[in-house]
C-alpha cells in the first residue's frame, strides 16, 4: 500500500501526532516543520472516494476527537485504534483538500490563520486558500502521489 506524506501547501508543514504523545488513542494530529519519523499515513479505501487515512508508525486511524460521525466546526483530528464511520475522508487531489464524510474539510485550528508548528489540526465546513493539502512521495516531498481506491 502506498505509503505518502501529508503536506500543507501555504506553509510546507507535514502532518504527524503530538509530540510526546506515546501514540495513544485521542493523540492530536498537529504541523511540523520538518519531516519526523512519524509523518507518514497511507489511505484505506472503504466506498468509492471514502476511505480511512491511517497513521503507519502508531497502525491508528484518523478520526475526529469523540468520534462523531456528524463534528462541529473546530473538532481537532486525533488517531483512534478503531476505524469507523467517523473516520471516512476522502483525498480531493483536484482542488488539494481532505474531506470528511460530514462534508466537513481538514483544516488548521487556526482556521485561515497561519498554522505554527504544533498546531493541531480540525474540521470545518468553510472553504479557504488555508486548508489545502497535497499528498508527497516520502522519497521527494516535492513529488505528488496519487492513492488509488476502489
Amino acid at each position: 500500500m502506498l505509503t505518502f506524506y501529508i503536506k500543507h501547501v501555504s506553509t510546507g508543514r507535514f502532518l504527524h501526532l503530538q509530540p510526546k504523545s506515546n501514540q495513544n488513542d485521542n493523540t492530536k494530529i498537529v504541523f511540523c516543520d520538518e519531516i519526523q519519523i512519524d509523518c507518514k499515513f497511507t489511505f484505506e479505501p472503504v466506498d468509492g472516494a471514502w476511505g480511512y487515512l491511517k497513521h503507519v508508525d502508531s497502525g491508528k486511524y484518523i478520526q475526529p476527537y469523540g468520534g462523531n460521525e456528524k463534528p462541529e466546526n473546530f473538532t481537532k483530528l486525533v488517531i483512534h485504534e478503531e476505524a469507523s464511520p467517523a473516520s471516512l475522508f476522502a483525498i480531493d487531489q483536484i482542488n488539494n483538500w481532505l474531506i470528511h464524510k460530514d462534508r466537513k474539510y481538514v483544516h488548521p485550528f487556526s482556521c485561515r490563520h497561519t498554522p505554527e508548528e504544533n498546531t493541531p489540526l480540525a474540521l470545518h465546513d468553510e472553504v479557504h486558500d488555508n486548508m489545502t493539502f497535497v499528498i508527497v512521495s516520502p522519497d521527494d516531498t516535492n513529488q505528488q502521489v496519487f492513492p488509488k481506491w476502489a
